[in-house]
């Protein structure tokens, strides 16, 4: 026996669903800005010993990222795209505090990753994309 069947799918709304997308992906972006920020004042990293910091402030273990402020107002994200989110860190010493560096005396200063935090686990895309969808009245696909 062999049957033939012709469907219609009218009910797909791909430009609708595609455009919902971008606008849920660019609202993460906001909120991803925020969370990195907070990530970066967040009291998580763990340093080998007390410091005086330039604002005159003691910093022990574990410590934020802050100091001046500078490294936290660099802090720019840009829209390349519908669909491309950058993020970028406009002070020189930016690559050393995510990767970490050896000191002119050969001592061992450990890498801080704020982005991690900000962006995995219960922050994730993933995460925040399912919640959005539902608010948008998405519950199934």
């Amino acid at each position: 026996m062999k049957i033939n069947a012709k469907v219609n799918i009218s009910e797909w709304r791909g430009p609708q669903l595609v455009q919902r997308a971008r606008f849920v992906f660019g609202k993460y972006c906001v909120e991803a800005d925020q969370r990195l920020k907070a990530s970066i004042a967040t009291q998580q990293f763990e340093w080998p010993n007390v410091t005086i910091r330039k604002n005159r402030s003691t910093a022990t273990s574990p410590r934020d990222i802050i100091d001046t402020g500078a490294f936290v107002r660099s802090q720019e994200r840009s829209m390349l795209n519908a669909t491309t989110c950058l993020f970028t860190w406009n002070v020189p010493y930016s690559s050393l505090i995510l990767t970490g560096y050896v000191t002119k005396k050969g001592n061992q200063m450990p890498a801080r990753d704020w982005i991690s935090p900000a962006i995995r686990g219960e922050y994730s895309m993933e995460r925040f994309f399912e919640k959005e969808w539902r608010k948008l009245g998405f519950d199934k696909f």
